[in-house]
């Protein structure tokens, strides 16, 4: 709209200069001798017309020429300025995680041995800090209908990030050897190129001038999971979910700013194949050991194998129940299957939006990626989960009641 009212403005100025300057031109002209013929092609001109001699195809041809230019100004002005979007091929140079074969599964295994790791344990999480629960939170709205972007190191992503950490500049920190209890797999973060300066890497000499606003889009590997839950059947001799509790500490005497009492959990879980998994809670309670139903327990165990037993490098089960708050969320098994994509992210205006291309479940050589993710579910679920609510119970129940007309307490 705006860009045509410049242009209405443009057009209607250049054809006044146009007139004027060939009334002035052909006042000029007539100082000397002019035939009929000319003196009428100017006189066309300066009106904006054209005239139509067969005898004279010169005149006639330039007078409809100009005519038909006049008439296009707007069209014209209005194309000029409108913006448009072309490619300028840049080649970009960099370095990027492998995760798919078996030197990165070594390269884990040694991290794990380094820090003492056996099996999935609760600080597993901090070898590859990366952060938060946002887009597993935002994807999971989304399912729903739910729109939602989120920030994450210095951008702004569409709903997901697809699976990948975000294109960095060279990080200009220390590149110096860990210490014993270090990590060679730690995440800095750094400065994420979002439309905001000039890209690394070769371009052609001539700069981008200022004022053009940029994007581009490149193929990174992404790592996702698939999650399917369903509920566990009473009758159920595989999965077998037991919380059971006991009151630790109460003092009848409590005041309203302290604690009155606190219910010690341990939920047993049996993942198949006579395996079971213990999990310990804290949670907060009354002299009488009784939860406030306003709080909130969301516990889970994780299992280091699928709910095919067959083999176990391709997914994991987590078991979980809630309480009080979270009742709506019935004992349940949820398989998680990771996959490694492709995904085409364009980054655009500080906005990410990241689509995948491809993706293959895990094979055996990424059993060591595997027990590393299957941690990662482990650490988030203890450490979301306080003395009276859930992280992640909080979300699932901000996004059930958004979109559910029933009572909370009705159940699923």
């Amino acid at each position: 709209m705006v860009v045509t009212l410049i242009a209405t403005v443009l057009s209607v100025t250049t054809a006044i200069l146009f007139t004027a300057s060939v009334k002035d031109a052909l006042r000029h002209r007539m100082s000397r001798p002019i035939s009929l013929v000319e003196l009428t092609a100017g006189v066309a001109l300066s009106k904006g017309s054209y005239i139509l001699r067969p005898k004279h195809l010169r005149l006639t041809s330039l007078t409809l020429f100009l005519f038909v230019v006049l008439r296009l100004l707007t069209a014209g002005w209005t194309t000029l300025l409108t913006p448009i979007y072309f490619s300028l091929p840049i080649t970009m140079r960099g370095s990027e995680l492998d995760i798919t074969g078996n030197a990165f599964n070594t390269l884990l295994y040694g991290e794990f041995q380094a820090q003492g790791f056996t099996q999935i344990r609760n600080d597993a999480f901090e070898v590859l800090d990366i952060g938060g629960m946002l887009s597993g939170i935002s994807a999971a709205g989304q399912t729903y209908g739910i729109p939602g972007t989120f920030n994450f190191n210095g951008a702004k992503y569409n709903v997901s990030t697809g699976g990948i950490v975000p294109t960095i500049e060279e990080y200009s920190g220390s590149n110096g050897v860990p210490g014993p209890n270090g990590t060679r797999l730690g995440f800095s973060g750094g400065n994420v190129t979002v439309n905001t300066g000039p890209i690394l890497g070769e371009r052609i000499s001539v700069p981008i001038p200022q004022g053009f606003s940029r994007n581009y889009s490149m193929l990174q590997q992404g790592l996702t999971a698939n999650v399917s839950c369903q509920l566990i059947d009473s009758s159920d001799t595989q999965y077998i979910w037991n919380p059971n509790s006991t009151l630790v500490y109460s003092n009848a005497t409590a005041g309203n700013d302290t604690i009155a009492g606190l219910r010690l959990w341990n939920v047993v879980g049996t993942c198949g194949a006579n395996t079971s998994v213990t999990q310990a809670f804290v949670t907060m309670a009354d002299a009488s050991g009784n939860m406030n139903q306003s709080s909130g327990f969301l516990p889970s165990v994780v299992c280091p194998g699928p709910t095919n037993l067959g083999q176990t490098y391709t997914s994991f089960t987590i078991l979980l129940q809630g309480f009080n708050k979270y009742q709506f969320l019935n004992a349940s098994v949820c398989e998680v299957t990771p996959l490694l994509t492709t995904v085409r992210t364009n980054y655009s205006n500080d906005l990410m939006c990241s689509e995948i291309t491809s993706s293959t479940p895990f094979k055996s050589e990424n059993v060591q990626l595997l027990s590393f993710i299957a941690g990662v579910a482990k650490f988030q679920s203890i450490s979301s989960q306080g003395l009276m609510s859930s992280t992640i119970g909080d979300t699932l129940y901000s996004i059930y009641s958004s979109t559910t007309n029933t009572t909370i307490g009705d159940g699923p």
